[in-house]
């Protein structure tokens, strides 16, 4: 989750269906790499990592990975938090690059994952040029980008959130193409919440509702939130196919998949 919303309770113990579906996508779309950073005892970097959730989940699934999340809003006693809460000696968590380089010398990341965190930097290639100058990936390293998808559905939340930009497709693939990243796959995912942001944006979009913070607040039974976690899941995987096979189904998120071409 975004540090943004992440900071009204970091220690929630109920997590959005959407944080749950989206993991599981994650999951899904990166088991390979994530098999093999498994295998080999390997390191993988998520770049933006917000509250660290996500990785702090994947690392119960892949023991043997070394997560290193980075987020340069981390503040305060942020990490320290985060490191008690989570209790967890394979999740490494920096404000900064030069920080994580100051701790780990000569490491190669298996995989980079970028999640919903480059439509937060005002020049995004600028932003992963960085890390792609900055010897902890190479072409063997794969990249995974997932972002919001259509600047049509920009709305009052992206501006709270601190959006520069939604993506499409092809914007997001010819950012990888203009970086020196091949694009092994890229689709729309999450069509359902497609359609309820675009009645969102027409009908009921204000000023009043940018402050929806629903991720901090959610706090349904759990029966509740398996329920629309499966939905959201299935959601993910009939839009994960469905494009797979060329019918072009719109999603509220779209990701990229690549690696550093030959230079």
């Amino acid at each position: 989750m975004d540090l943004i919303e992440a900071k009204q309770n970091f220690e929630r113990s109920s997590r959005h269906p959407w944080e749950n579906a989206r993991l599981k996508t994650i999951i899904h779309l990166f088991s390979r790499e994530l098999e093999n950073a498994n295998n080999e005892n390997g390191y993988i970097l998520d770049l933006g990592c917000g509250d660290a959730w996500l990785i702090n989940q994947l690392s119960q699934f892949y023991p043997n990975i070394q997560f290193v999340g980075i987020d340069i809003f981390f503040e305060g006693e942020d990490i320290k938090d985060l490191k008690e809460l989570y209790q967890n000696s394979n999740l490494n968590l920096f404000k900064t690059l030069d920080d994580f380089h100051t701790a780990f010398e000569e490491i190669r990341f298996h995989a980079a994952l970028m999640l919903d965190v480059v439509e937060h930097v005002e020049d995004d290639r600028a932003f992963i040029q960085e890390l792609i100058e900055s010897n902890t990936i190479d072409r063997d390293t794969k990249i995974l980008v997932t972002v919001p998808a259509y600047q049509s559905l920009f709305s009052s939340h992206d501006h709270y959130m601190k959006h520069f930009r939604r993506y499409t497709r092809n914007t997001l693939g010819t950012l990888f193409m203009d970086l020196g990243i091949n694009v092994e796959r890229s689709s729309y995912f999450f069509f359902s919440l497609w359609l309820s942001r675009w009645f969102f944006v027409k009908f009921m979009d204000s000023e009043t509702t940018k402050e929806n913070t629903a991720l901090a607040k959610w706090d349904k039974s759990r029966f509740i939130t398996s329920l629309i976690t499966g939905v959201l899941l299935l959601d993910s995987k009939i839009g994960l196919l469905a494009n797979r096979i060329g019918l072009g189904l719109p999603g509220l998120s779209v990701f990229a998949k690549g690696q550093l071409a030959d230079r």
